[in-house]
């Protein structure tokens, strides 16, 4: 018999502006319960923004989603090895897929979004899970973490724009431990190429690429950087 989804845990309390979340099954041979919380209606927090255009850029809700390879990279690290403690930084992890992924595979996780809203579902997904070694954090790529640094940084759909290759390439190293790498999932648009040079010129090493399973139809590729020595 089918499950239903899990609700939201009672000790979070209701969502701050008073949205709804669904749950997003993916399941995976390690963890067939995997899945995480998604906001019920993206387009209204859109519609929310036509009010206030200056505020656009800032609040679009990229956080509301499940996004094809931020499952697609979630899928690779349920299936694959046991990280066993290892430092993970999820860089803009929007619904928190990939950090809770590498989570329960054993990783201690900081999630980060510049979203303060993406806290409500992550915190949600977290106790479902049962995942007790990941934090989230509000702030932007480019200031957030002072001095941490980590031996794996991933990220999963975050090249929306193409000036979003010239602020992530610093921050990676920046975030990056000494020879830690660096994962980004992109289904292959066009303007990610330009993410290779923009690592090399913030003094990256840049890896061969690996190409994910797809998910959804969707084609995903994993860029894969390496820290300064």
């Amino acid at each position: 018999m089918t499950q239903p989804p899990p609700p939201i845990p009672a000790a979070l309390g209701p969502d701050p502006e008073g949205h709804a979340w669904s749950w997003r099954a993916l399941p995976a041979a390690a963890r067939p319960d995997f899945g995480v919380y998604v906001h019920d209606d993206p387009d209204a927090l859109l519609d929310a923004l036509a009010a206030d255009p200056e505020a656009r850029e800032e609040r679009l809700p990229y956080f509301a989603s499940l996004w094809p390879s931020g499952a697609a990279l979630a899928r690779h690290l349920l299936e694959g090895p046991n990280l066993g403690g290892l430092e993970v930084l999820d860089l803009g992890c929007g619904c928190g897929v990939v950090g809770l992924a590498a989570a329960c595979r054993g990783a201690d996780v900081t999630l980060l979004d510049r979203d303060e809203r993406s806290g409500f579902g992550v915190a949600g997904s977290a106790a479902v899970l049962g995942v007790t070694r990941a934090a989230f954090v509000a702030g932007d790529w480019t200031q957030a973490l002072p001095g941490r640094r980590f031996p794996r940084v991933l990220a999963a759909d975050v090249l929306y724009e193409p000036a979003f290759a010239a602020a992530l390439a610093p921050a990676l190293a920046r975030l990056l431990a000494p020879a830690g790498e660096a994962w980004i999932a992109d289904p292959g648009r066009r303007h990610a190429d330009a993410l290779d040079a923009e690592a090399r010129r913030a003094g990256l090493e840049v890896l061969p690429p690996l190409a994910l399973p797809a998910h959804g139809g969707i084609q995903v590729v994993l860029r894969r950087y390496r820290g300064r020595p």
